[in-house]
């Protein structure tokens, strides 16, 4: 275990290291010279009260005295500036460091298997990421860790030097007592990392909960639903198990700090006891007892400091060794391939498809074979939880089957380069997002924009240009106040259109809607129907719909139940079939509106 640890510290020294050559070179030069200043800065205490106290005993040369002490002060000060100077421009620095291993996380998202998007124990290990660039203090503290510990290693020597003139007992004597010190330290660090893993699913949960208390989208949920006192007491749970969690660390940690305590005054006793005696039989005069006794103070500090050093900054690779699992987690589906060649006609074909979730016990879709032809319009209905948004998934590749194929043209989609085979799709989900950015942006994101008219026209077809061409900046329009006073908040509906429009100007060759009238009223609906065909002109398309008067525009149905695609055919071969589920569904549905 202890290999394995050291070796993911080594992987996390090195992403830090990688990121700061990145980020600018200097830095390393910059730790070097701080590194040196803060190491002289330890012996003016050490030798100045000996050199003062020696020349007060003696000659007691005033000129001297002030000479000595001018030049103590000139050098402590001009070092202090120094470093100062040189830390700021760390600090500096390590903002941008830290933002790097932020883009790092963000970059992971953007690009990592959409089913880790929905994996707890993958999003444990996001949530491991954030918090490793800031736990125990973050990036910036693991810098400046490095920087203590290497200067602590110079002090140490030169100390281990001076005490060496003296006994080297009294050294054997202090690090017997730190290496004491030393053990209950790694405990309370061990306690520490495992009570912060142990509060990561917590902290997830808490995190979740605090940002709906924040989401003004939950806001008319919470007041009309009375939801406030949930979320309230959800909270509360959260941060009750923080707290029990946190009193049990503290209980142990300060039982160890007492310990650690008993021993340095033992250690502080025996050597400053044994230097007195050196100074009452005349073995070493009142300056060298005051050199000895701040060389073992500063060398005792620095043991203690270096050991805590080490400590925190394993530690902080380990936290480090987190992010390093998460950007590492590797992608399953095969990204590279045989260049897309669409061309007409071509046949996307399921061949007995199957797919279960991961963990799940249960198949989602079991042994589904469909064929779709260029210019298609298929129906796909069922009821909730029947596999039609798993199907799309399977389809658009964010997950691959569990058995079975599915065919571009012959060819198994999974050997298709993979951003090639994504832009064939223009998909609107049911939980379609936009940014907080202007209307434009929202429609033409990922394509560019072409021109202008293009744009308009696409708006046209989802009875959206009239509304943004209402707007004082039209389509430049914010989405949202979040960063814009006069941005705008769409209704359902327009929001619904406007993801439509979307996926139209994309213009992609297959068009896959998902519920895209659910909040639709019934006059934009039959817009949307009536312009169906010029919608979808020369595109094949697959329509997820609960109204199935939508049915009546498509070629084919496929009608699914428990996962698995139980009737298939037009909308009159299916109206045909007296014991037919799809006859059953849509006379229910047919049968409410006669009413």
């Amino acid at each position: 275990m202890q290999s394995i640890n050291k070796r993911f510290n080594l992987k996390g020294l090195h992403l830090l290291l990688s990121v700061v050559w990145k980020t600018s070179p200097f830095v390393f030069v910059t730790v070097l010279l701080v590194t040196l200043a803060n190491t002289a800065l330890q012996f003016i205490p050490v030798l100045m009260p000996k050199i003062i106290i020696d020349e007060l005993m003696g000659q007691c040369r005033n000129s001297i005295l002030a000479r000595d002490i001018a030049l103590f002060v000139a050098v402590s000060l001009g070092l202090n500036v120094f470093t100062m100077a040189l830390q700021y421009y760390i600090n500096t620095k390590n903002l941008e460091i830290t933002k790097e291993f932020n883009l790092k996380i963000g970059s992971k998202l953007l690009t990592m298997d959409y089913e880790y998007t929905e994996s707890p124990a993958a999003l444990d290990k996001k949530e491991q990421a954030y918090q490793a660039i800031s736990a125990s203090g973050g990036i910036t503290s693991l810098l400046n860790t490095l920087i203590s510990t290497i200067s602590s290693l110079l002090s140490i020597a030169g100390l281990i030097y001076i005490l060496s003139t003296l006994n080297y007992l009294i050294i054997g004597i202090i690090v017997l007592i730190i290496l004491i010190n030393t053990l209950l330290q790694r405990k309370t660090r061990n306690i520490q990392y495992s009570f912060w893993h142990k509060l990561i699913p917590v902290n997830r949960e808490y995190n979740y909960f605090y940002r709906t208390i924040l989401d003004f989208n939950f806001g008319k949920d919470i007041r009309l639903y009375n939801i406030k006192d949930l979320l309230l007491q959800k909270s509360k749970q959260n941060m009750k198990k923080t707290v029990d969690n946190m009193m049990e660390l503290t209980n142990k940690k300060s039982l160890y700090a007492c310990v650690t305590e008993i021993a340095v005054l033992v250690q502080q006793g025996v050597i400053y006891g044994y230097m007195a005696y050196k100074v009452l039989n005349n073995s070493i005069n009142i300056g060298s007892f005051t050199m000895y006794v701040s060389a073992v103070y500063k060398l005792s500090q620095n043991i203690n400091l270096i050991i805590g050093y080490i400590i925190n900054l394993s530690q902080s690779l380990l936290y480090l060794n987190a992010f390093v699992e998460f950007i590492n987690l590797p992608n399953q589906k095969q990204r590279t391939g045989q260049p897309v060649k669409l061309t007409n006609p071509y046949q996307l074909k399921l061949v007995n498809v199957s797919f279960k979730y991961p963990a799940a016990e249960q198949y989602t879709l079991h042994n589904v074979s469909l064929t779709l032809n260029s210019g298609d319009r298929l129906s796909v209905v069922g009821m909730n939880g029947s596999g039609k948004t798993t199907l799309i998934k399977l389809i658009t590749r964010l997950y691959d089957p569990t058995e079975g194929e599915i065919l571009l043209n012959g060819v198994n989609i999974k050997n298709y380069d993979y951003t090639e085979y994504l832009d064939l799709f223009s998909v609107v989900f049911q939980d379609f997002r936009f940014l907080a950015a202007s209307l434009k942006d929202n429609i033409t994101v990922g394509q560019g924009c072409k021109e202008r008219t293009h744009l308009l026209e696409t708006l046209s077809k989802v009875n959206l240009h009239e509304k943004i061409e209402g707007f004082v900046n039209q389509e430049d329009t914010m989405l949202y106040k979040i960063f814009d006073e006069q941005g705008v908040d769409l209704s359902g509906g327009e929001s619904q259109r406007l993801a439509i429009a979307r996926a139209l100007y994309k213009d992609a060759p297959i068009v896959i809607l998902d519920e895209p009238t659910a909040a639709l009223d019934p006059l934009s609906e039959y817009h949307l129907y009536s312009h169906f065909n010029d919608l979808t002109a020369n595109k094949t398309a697959i329509y997820i719909s609960h109204r199935l008067s939508s049915c009546k525009f498509c070629d084919t149905i496929a009608v699914f139940q428990r996962g698995q695609l139980i009737e298939k055919g037009s909308h009159e071969e299916l109206m045909a079939c007296s014991s037919g589920i799809y006859r059953e569904m849509f006379n229910a549905q047919a049968k409410q509106y006669v009413i």
